[in-house]
């Protein structure tokens, strides 16, 4: 591997492989619902339960019963903001800032070109809000919301999120996620998490000024854009501790 470019290229490749592999495990999954006798795909399809990856006819998934039988986040608004649904149309915007050098550090994620993010609006259509400044109607970031894959038998999301980098410091993620964490514990969820890598201070700031309690790191966990090798912190708050703040304020 002699340069960045080889890098990125091979990052991507694994990210490309990653996406066939939940793939082959989604068909393992139908399979055993579907009484298949087969050994191996068993034990692909309880790898897939793990990840959360069954088919939603066969069990209730773990992300929708956070959002409460829906198929989709729901929009909102906030003083500032529009939280909605992405669309076509929010490309443009979503790739400049998904592959701003600003998101891209701290994410183990690779450039999309403009038809990739389209694509992936789509697929994330379910779990991605996308956060529409009222002022202007420009869009500056969005946030995220699926099942939190390291537990089990508990309704449980995972925030992910990320913004413009001329928007930061000025309060907006704090006032979207505060808006999602309402509606994610109003609709049933019993513990909402999320991961910043050690050196995202901003990010890890961010969740305790919510009231997410540090539970722990893994070191050496993510090998991310560039090379860098990152420690993954984890963050979690559950519902009694977000009631409990509600009343403090």
């Amino acid at each position: 591997m002699s340069t960045l470019a080889d890098c990125r290229f091979l990052f991507c490749v694994q990210e490309e492989l990653y996406a066939v592999y939940r793939q082959v495990l989604q068909f393992a999954c139908h399979l055993r619902y579907t009484k298949s006798k087969s050994r191996y795909w068993s034990v692909l399809a309880l790898k897939a339960e793990i990840l959360d990856l069954g088919n939603r006819n066969d069990k209730e998934s773990r992300t929708e019963t956070a959002i409460k039988e829906g198929t989709a986040l729901k929009p909102m608004e906030t003083n500032r903001l529009i939280l909605r649904g992405p669309c076509t149309a929010d490309a443009q915007s979503i790739m400049e800032i998904r592959n701003s050098e600003f998101v891209l550090r701290y994410n183990a994620m690779c450039p999309y070109s403009l038809e990739r993010t389209a694509q992936q609006l789509e697929r994330d259509r379910e779990s991605m809000l996308v956060l529409e400044r009222k002022e202007d109607g420009k869009v500056i970031g969005a946030v995220f919301a699926s099942a939190d894959g390291l537990r089990y038998q508990v309704n449980a999301c995972d925030l992910a999120y990320y913004l413009a980098e001329e928007e930061s410091r000025k309060g907006y993620m704090s006032e979207a996620l505060t808006a999602l964490i309402d509606q994610l514990f109003a609709d049933g969820a019993e513990v909402v998490s999320a991961r910043s890598f050690r050196e995202n201070t901003a990010s890890r700031a961010l969740l305790q000024k919510l009231g997410f309690a540090y539970e722990g790191c893994l070191r050496k966990a993510v090998r991310g854009y560039q090379e860098m090798v990152y420690d993954d912190c984890f963050y979690s708050i559950t519902k009694e501790e977000y009631k409990g703040r509600k009343k403090d304020v």
